[in-house]
């Protein structure tokens, strides 16, 4: 055999593959396989198996192993892994388990998971050795106990019947959770490993609040090293008791109590080391404990005079040094000194808020404003706010001719004029939840408004509501007293602002603002049932509801016709903001004569029959796994590594926003991600954009199963997850190319867009334009050369041949008939000249050495560089003219089409 005649990279795969790291083997897709009805898990007992089942189709990770387009083998090594570790986790010490595909119960492949779990054990006694037993009762209480995360700031609340709730907010000021107990008796007993290792954590996290901040030698559970030097103190064992298990806990020794050594602060501030002292009230040489630590962080919190903080221990000196990192509010007082009785009333009125909310009332915010208008008179709007925890919240806006409401509450929801209402219900088990924020932003230092909306699993509405405290300054307000109210008010450029508060409880009443041309008024209270009344008077003044399910289109079309001065307005602003044009009198009209004309024509036919079907579907699905699904575990070294990942995200964004270095990229190399390949880095980073997309499995799975795992809007649910949060466009992109083409963007749809006119036949080429690049990422050719053939047909007759979407369709088509191999028409096809594009506009940067030439073309090119004049110098050269190397030719040329820009290669 002659080895320099075998290629390159034939022996880098033989290589590979002897030491396994390639497998020549075509990868084989999932396609239905991964489909909640493809899953079938056989144990002991149903009741295990249908849990593990829940628990492993709830697993987001697994989900997008899973995606039709997807893998096999990562997806069948997954579940290798996690299901021992998830059945573990549920109490069997020595489970074992087959993961195999073949026929399933219907005869269709499937994955046939066996499960021999043996015997369950149940959480027993916690046994302590080597402590006092005082202690040792407070690391059992610990254990049994939920727990908050480990950077979360305590606060206390008084609620309005006078008792107390303690509340923690996370790092970004949002509300956290607790965990669940590590050890409940009664429960299945975590075993193996995993558990034992996390056991392990808590049970330093206990040590670290009782002061033992050593025990772990100064690592974070991120870092290398963590468990072992914890188990150089403790060691922990789960042993079987007849059908009990019981947690051995053995203190072998314990390092000193940490004493504090010192105080650090980052530069760039007010606030020294010396007011940190004074302030939290600590001195150097006293004991300090993890628990210290988020009371320091809360105390700050609740200060006002921060809008970020954050504290870590290090080893310094005989003990530990406190290394603070703080974000002050430039507006606010430094903190050495008094705060002001105004901020002090104002912290007041956040507290009596927080206070009413978090009893279960219900909050009602009316604003409104009078405006002078000096071409037609005075002008009134008013804006009213009901929400409430678990009920839900009705927004109403009114001006001095119009006003409209929304509802969103438990079970419903609805848009209600004067004239009639748009009300249908939500689908089971699906709630509305919504959020308010009052914050100031670190960047600009300014005050700013958070309100989101969404849906959420769980049959009940979630609202929340949060005030920092740093939007209490009161920087330049003064207070006096107007009968039994206390003003406190301020005045600058803006105007001048009063607000009135019972100077007892700290309940706001109302909130003043006036300037030179119009006033602004702000009251605020709170009581019961408020939501319900405000639905129940919409409706009365509403009167007839238009939404009809059986034709969902056509209904809320005859409801915006019904509106059309207000939905008017509306389509004017939406369109300003989003295409920075704004619509004249006689566009709008015509928008509205197409949509009458549609309605009155029946057009919307096919779509209200498909969209009806659809919603029934969803409202007529009944979920068939019952049982409380089993939480699916990673191993320890993937949890680790996702740890470092996230944890080194927060540290240098924290950093970033401190000190104005770079912020460095996730330290995120030991575990892969779960789809292969992203195309680019995720704009909220890899490690965050993995959560986001395992979070939003749940969702995409209960959709699969209403709708079916095949379903056009699954595949577009699917790809714009992939997109967001991973940035994986060629995965997006063979996701939606399984689906064809006429299920994605239907000859209805086109019919609709068709009926609004040029601006509608401008949307129905968008939609089919980025089909086309789709189809093209994914590699079906075909549809897409036949796609853009229609689509520079269509342009040039709308348009004309010199119109810019002429060069683009025209660049994308003669690529992807290049790849095809049709070369002929392709170099054709490229030699006419059009404008230039970006090259970012394109399915592919092609350069003129990824351009197929027809034989007899490339014969006569190499004749020319062959001919007599092929050595001698460019005269254009010697005359200092640009040539095609020079930096001001220095784009890509394909043929007459330009690509690129000037002075910038790929």
């Amino acid at each position: 055999m002659v080895w320099s005649r075998v290629r390159p990279s034939f022996l880098a795969a033989v290589c590979g593959f002897l030491v396994g790291g390639v497998s020549l083997a075509r990868a084989e897709p999932m396609g239905d396989l991964g489909g909640a009805d493809r899953l079938v898990v056989r144990g002991p007992s149903a009741e295990t198996a249908a849990s593990l089942r829940k628990g492993l189709l709830n697993d987001g990770d697994l989900y997008w192993l899973g995606i039709p387009t997807a893998d096999r083998e990562p997806y069948l090594a997954a579940l290798r892994t996690r299901v021992p570790l998830a059945l573990e986790a549920a109490g069997f010490p020595e489970p074992r388990a087959t993961v195999t595909v073949g026929p399933g119960p219907d005869g269709m492949e499937a994955v046939l998971i066996d499960i021999v779990a043996g015997e369950r054990l149940t959480a027993g006694a916690i046994r302590v050795t080597g402590i006092p037993d005082d202690v040792a009762r407070r690391l059992v209480a610990y254990l049994q106990q939920p727990q908050p995360p480990g950077d979360a700031v305590p606060e206390t609340i008084t609620l309005a019947d006078g008792s107390e709730k303690v509340l923690w907010f996370d790092a970004k000021g949002e509300p956290a959770k607790l965990g669940r107990p590590k050890w409940t008796p009664g429960e299945p007993a975590p075993c193996g490993e995993r558990c034992a290792s996390e056991l392990l954590g808590a049970v330093a996290g206990f040590f670290s609040c009782e002061g033992y901040l050593s025990l772990a030698g100064w690592k974070d559970p991120w870092d290398d090293g963590y468990h072992e030097a914890i188990r150089e103190h403790v060691d922990l064992e789960v042993r079987a008791e007849g059908d009990q298990a019981v947690l051995a806990i053995d203190v072998k020794r314990l390092p000193a109590r940490t004493t504090l050594a010192g105080i650090e602060v980052n530069d760039g501030l007010r606030t020294t080391p010396a007011d940190l002292l004074a302030y939290l009230g600590l001195d150097i040489g006293q004991p300090v404990t993890a628990a210290d630590r988020q009371a320091w962080l809360g105390k700050l919190r609740l200060s006002g005079r921060f809008i970020k903080q954050a504290c870590r221990f290090e080893p310094g000196g005989d003990g530990c040094v406190a290394r603070f990192q703080l974000v002050e509010y430039k507006r606010a007082a430094p903190l050495d000194r008094e705060a002001s009785p105004e901020q002090g009333a104002l912290l007041r009125a956040r507290a009596w808020l927080l206070g009413e909310w978090h009893a279960g009332r219900e909050i009602r915010v009316r604003a409104t404003n009078q405006r002078e208008n000096k071409a037609n008179g005075p002008w009134r709007e008013s804006l009213e706010l009901i929400t409430g925890r678990e009920i839900g919240s009705v927004v109403k806006l009114a001006s001095s001719d119009w006003s409209c409401a929304l509802a969103c509450v438990q079970g419903m929801a609805g848009l209600f004029t004067d004239t009639s209402r748009f009300e249908g219900s939500f689908v089971a088990d699906w709630a509305p939840g919504a959020t308010l924020k009052l914050f100031v932003d670190p960047q600009d230092q300014r005050p700013g408004l958070s309100v989101g909306w969404g849906m959420a699993t769980g049959g009940s509405a979630r609202c929340a509501f949060q005030i920092e405290p740093v939007t209490c300054n009161a920087e330049g307000w003064t207070s006096r007293r107007v009968g039994d109210d206390l003003v406190i008010e301020t005045t600058d450029a803006d105007g001048h602002q009063e607000l009135w508060l019972d100077p007892a409880s700290g309940r706001p009443r109302k909130l003043v603002y006036v300037a030179e041309s119009n006033r602004a008024e702000i009251l605020c209270d709170s009581g019961a049932g408020l939501v319900a009344a405000a639905v129940a008077d919409l409706r009365e003044r509403a009167g007839e509801n238009l939404a009809d399910s059986h034709r969902p289109l056509s209904s809320a079309a005859r409801f915006a016709l019904a509106n059309r001065s207000l939905f008017g307005d509306a389509l004017w602003l939406a369109t300003a903001k989003t295409t920075g044009t704004e619509l004249d009198d006689d566009a709008i009209a015509r928008w509205i004569e197409s949509l009458q004309a549609a309605v009155d024509g029946d057009g919307f036919a096919a779509i209200d029959a498909t969209v009806a079907k659809g919603i029934r579907q969803l409202r007529d699905a009944v979920a068939t796994d019952t049982p409380e699904g089993l939480a699916i575990p990673v191993s320890t070294a993937e949890e680790m590594a996702g740890l470092r990942a996230m944890m080194a995200s927060r540290s240098a964004g924290m950093t970033a926003a401190i000190d104005g270095v770079p912020v460095a990229r996730d330290a995120d190399d030991r575990i892969p991600p779960p789809l292969a390949g992203p195309s680019r880095e995720p704009w909220m980073g890899r490690a965050l954009g993995r959560k986001c997309a395992a979070a939003a499995a749940p969702a995409l799975r209960m959709l699969e199963q209403k709708t079916g795992r095949d379903a056009a809007a699954v595949a577009a649910a699917r790809a714009a997850v992939l997109m967001a949060c991973t940035a994986d466009h060629a995965a997006a992109a063979r996701e939606l190319a399984r689906m064809p083409a006429a299920s994605l963007w239907t000859p209805e749809l086109e019919s609709l867009c068709a009926a609004f006119g040029p601006q509608g036949r401008n949307l129905d080429r968008r939609a089919r334009e980025a089909l086309a690049y789709l189809h093209g990422v994914a590699g079906d050719t075909a549809w897409s050369v036949a796609a853009y053939r229609r689509l520079l047909a269509e342009t040039e007759e709308q348009h004309g041949p010199d119109h810019r979407e002429m060069a683009k369709y025209l660049h994308n088509l003669v690529w992807l008939l290049n790849q095809s191999g049709d070369v002929t028409e392709a170099y054709a096809l490229a030699r006419r000249p059009r404008a230039t594009i970006a090259w970012e506009s394109g399915l592919h940067p092609p350069v003129p050495a990824r351009l197929k030439r027809p034989p007899d073309v490339a014969k006569q090119g190499d004749a020319k560089v062959k001919g007599p004049d092929a050595g001698k110098a460019d005269p254009r050269k010697a005359n200092g003219s640009p040539s095609d190397s020079s930096p001001a030719a220095d784009f890509e040329r394909w043929s007459g089409l330009q690509l690129g820009t000037p002075g910038a290669r790929r």
